[in-house]
């Protein structure tokens, strides 16, 4: 209990009601039954009659200090009553000289040469007589080897120290703390210290930190001498050695750290060499133009030390090698500094999740695509209380889709809860969760609602784990529907917006309901923050279940090949699968082999290149994408041309085919003429086996999709 909430109820308690408490925690404590009015009135020296004492027992309850186990049973203290009572209510008095006597007695016959275990107990059997209850001496455990150290915030000024040894001992200590002590510092201060104890003891672990501490101590020193002899900065109070401090010259030229006085130092050797080689006018102009910046950051270092590389591009002496391996090296570093952390890297990344197949063998139920999503969660909630689900009609109705159906009778409306028709409150819950350790999996019903909460998905939840430098992670799972409906409001696929928004967030797109199950049973396991973006029109089509649905693993960033080919490889995801798999029969009568690929996630994209090897076979690609034109499509065209250099493997013009530049009109007409059909796939790939072959395959004669 917190010293607000203390200072807040104590003040609310008069002496009758604190009596009446006292009493009631007291008799608890001795006899481990519930209390009631009439036990505490013949106790109380004030003559308060059973029906008062009920009355102050009634307020006490509604402070939640205690409560009753049943109807007609009497009243117990909560934790949070002893707490109260342990902090506000209860009277440590001194030792008396009698006690201290015997004390000092006990400790003058013991033997120092006793085993520890002996010291316990006579330490047990004198603090038992001492307050008449049973007794309990620990000994600090400092040659336990250790598994993992935590810190927990209790408040401003004190947290909870957790230390775990590998024997499965738990041993948990308050510290003080330094006033006004971030947040994501007792995130940091764990994970280092965990990195550094484990399999060590703690006073191993003491030796460590303090070796290091002394090594960085006498590498500050070295580069504030550096510093101050090259003029950047003087040293104050010189005669005092308490107070001495460094003062950058110029708030201009303060350096973010240290070793950037390093690299400064470096790269003004690097010219000076270059120059006693012999520097041309151009490089002198670069060198003096250095020296001017009125502030020397990374940037400037950089930029003068590329710029001279161009200058030097014709010379191979070791001045210009030692350049250009200083920039390569400094552009590496930085790299790190700046432009990494962006997702969840080690072991708690979902990319470092290995993929287990799905097993079909045996016996196959074939049930809705709901079942297997409704299978999947149940499992996951029965499996970590540290999942719940939150969203629109998610409780009592079980999603529009069902897909939720009787999981909050089975697990309670505080794991699986109706919310409001706010998409931004429901993200926001997710995400303050997420914080918190908990594991949420956030509902939004319609991937076209998902625009209400972007904003925080993109500021917030993408730039976490980046901006805190892997400091902070929150594994929110944003689940929605899309692609394929009717209507306006439902046909949505601003894939190409997602994509751009939010790196940082994985991005799935599961071409059925088996798929996403896979990809959740991968994301549940790690520190990752993903969109799902599941088939809308899916959940009642029928799907083989697999025999391993709670441990299989769809790995992310690894597309999946659907069917080989040797013609052309069509690279798709999500509900276009289904349509380019209607159109296969199409194709084949048409003699058009093709390769299909699934995707499976945007973010990430074909992390090993498995496009490039099916591009290297067909020499030619065509991208399909819900998308309007330009979006998602475009991003993937990047990464298969410019990434992963597939322009080398093509004889033919890379295609795309999307949907149109608005959304799909009510009615299965308006998603006919608006998004990608079974024929638009046909003819696109046929007008591209044309462009190849045209003796082989003749003018349709028919408009092409524009």
């Amino acid at each position: 209990m917190t010293e607000d909430e203390k200072k807040a109820l104590l003040p609310a308690m008069d002496q009758r009601a604190r009596d009446v408490f006292k009493n009631l925690v007291d008799t608890y404590i001795e006899t481990g039954e519930p209390v009631g009015s009439r036990t505490i009135s013949k106790q109380l020296t004030s003559n308060l009659s059973p029906a008062s004492i009920r009355n102050v027992m009634m307020d006490l309850e509604d402070a939640g200090l205690i409560t009753s186990p049943h109807t007609s049973a009497g009243r117990i203290p909560t934790e949070i009553g002893l707490r109260f009572f342990v902090d506000a209510l209860l009277q440590v008095g001194a030792i008396s000289n009698e006690e201290r006597a015997r004390i000092d007695a006990e400790v003058k016959a013991s033997n120092r040469q006793r085993k520890i275990e002996d010291v316990l107990g006579d330490a047990t059997t004198l603090l038992s007589g001492l307050s008449q209850h049973a007794s309990v001496v620990l000994t600090p455990k400092l040659n336990a080897r250790l598994k993992h150290i935590e810190f927990v915030n209790l408040s401003s000024t004190r947290a909870l120290v957790i230390l775990v040894t590998e024997d499965g001992n738990v041993e948990n200590r308050i510290i003080d703390v330094p006033l006004g002590l971030p947040p994501h510092a007792f995130m940091r201060a764990t994970n280092y210290l965990s990195a550094k104890s484990e399999g060590r003891t703690l006073m191993e672990v003491q030796q460590l930190v303090a070796q290091e501490v002394a090594n960085l101590r006498t590498e500050l020193d070295e580069v504030s001498a550096r510093l101050v002899q090259g003029g950047l900065a003087v040293w104050s109070g010189e005669n005092d050695p308490e107070s001495k401090s460094l003062i950058v010259r110029g708030q201009a030229n303060l350096l973010e750290d240290a070793k950037a006085a390093l690299d400064l130092e470096r790269i003004r050797k690097l010219f000076e060499d270059i120059e006693d080689e012999g520097a041309s006018p151009g490089f002198t102009k670069i060198k003096e133009a250095f020296k001017r910046y009125p502030a020397i950051t990374r940037k400037s270092i950089l930029s003068s030390a590329r710029r001279a590389a161009y200058i030097l591009r014709e010379r191979d002496t070791e001045a210009a090698q030692a350049l250009r391996s200083f920039i390569v090296q400094f552009t590496q570093e930085n790299r790190q500094r700046y432009n990494s952390k962006v997702s969840v890297e080690g072991s708690r990344s979902a990319l470092n999740v290995p993929g287990i197949n799905a097993n079909f063998e045996g016996s196959v139920e074939k049930v809705d695509g709901r079942l297997i999503i409704q299978r999947c969660f149940d499992h996951h909630l029965s499996r970590d209380p540290r999942v719940f689900i939150v969203g629109e009609d998610v409780g009592k109705l079980g999603g529009v889709n069902l897909e939720f159906e009787g999981l909050s009778d089975k697990h309670g409306d505080f794991r699986v809860t109706d919310t409001g028709i706010r998409e931004a409150t429901i993200f926001g819950q997710g995400l303050g969760a997420a914080l918190r350790g908990l594991r949420p999996i956030v509902d939004i019903q319609y991937l076209d609602y998902l625009l209400y909460c972007f904003q925080l998905m993109s500021d917030d939840l993408a730039s976490l784990h980046y901006r805190t430098a892997g400091g902070q992670v929150a594994p929110v799972i944003i689940r929605t529907k899309g692609h394929r409906l009717e209507g306006i409001w439902h046909t949505g696929s601003p894939m190409g917006m997602i994509i751009h928004g939010i790196r940082g967030i994985h991005v799935c797109v599961p071409r059925n309901m088996v798929q996403a199950a896979g990809m959740y049973n991968t994301l549940l396991q790690t520190d990752d923050a993903a969109l799902v973006v599941e088939v809308l029109n899916g959940y009642r089509v029928k799907e083989d279940v697999p025999t391993n649905l709670e441990d299989f693993q769809v790995p992310l960033g690894v597309p999946e090949i659907l069917k080989k080919g040797r013609d052309v490889t069509v690279v798709s995801y999500g509900a276009c699968i289904s349509i380019i798999r209607e159109a296969l029969p199409l194709l084949d009568q048409m003699g058009i082999d093709i390769e299909l690929i699934d995707v499976q996630t945007l973010l990430p994209f074909d992390r090993f290149g498995i496009i490039k090897v099916s591009l290297e076979n067909t020499n030619a690609f065509l991208v399909i994408d819900e998308d309007v034109p330009g979006g998602a499509s475009a991003f993937m065209l990047q990464q298969i041309l410019e990434v992963q250099k597939g322009y080398d493997c093509l004889d033919a013009q890379p295609r795309t085919l999307t949907a149109h530049e608005h959304r799909s009109p009510y009615g299965s007409d308006g998603d006919y003429f608006t998004k990608p059909s079974v024929e638009d796939v046909v003819e696109t790939l046929y007008e591209m086996m044309r462009e190849r072959d045209p003796s082989r395959f003749p003018d349709l004669g028919l408009p092409l999709r524009g």
